[in-house]
């Protein structure tokens, strides 16, 4: 799922290629539980490298992301930015899956943007 921001071009883009980075940083030739262990660093890899050849375009847009693999009774997500994943089970029970990436609410999240060199702030464009 993509939600764009500031135009649809980054949202666009990550449908287009994010799944084939990932599938790319997959090994091949693994057998099913090996494949599953290395899935979550495949999807570091495909997002930053989706991330990276979409800036070098010189845009302007972004997107979040959030992406789920079902594999029987395993259930792997990956997300960027505030779209939320939520699993409601037939019990009536439900789980956040993925935890947002709203500066105003994660600290966390503020702090390793400014400790790699990143600044943090509101961009207000066409009055949004």
């Amino acid at each position: 799922i993509f939600d764009g921001h500031n135009g649809i071009s980054a949202a666009i883009y990550t449908k287009e290629n994010l799944l084939n980075n990932v599938l790319s940083a997959m090994p091949q030739d693994i057998s099913r539980d090996a494949w599953l262990q290395a899935l979550p660093r495949a999807l570091v890899v495909g997002f930053v490298k989706t991330d990276t050849e979409f800036q070098k375009k010189g845009e302007t847009s972004g997107t979040t992301a959030t992406f789920v693999l079902v594999d029987g009774w395993t259930v792997t997500v990956a997300s960027v930015g505030d779209s939320r994943c939520i699993l409601d089970t037939q019990g009536g029970v439900v789980s956040l899956l993925t935890v947002d990436h709203r500066l105003e609410e994660n600290v966390e999240e503020r702090e390793r943007v400014t400790a790699s060199g990143g600044e943090v702030g509101r961009l207000n464009i066409f009055g949004g």
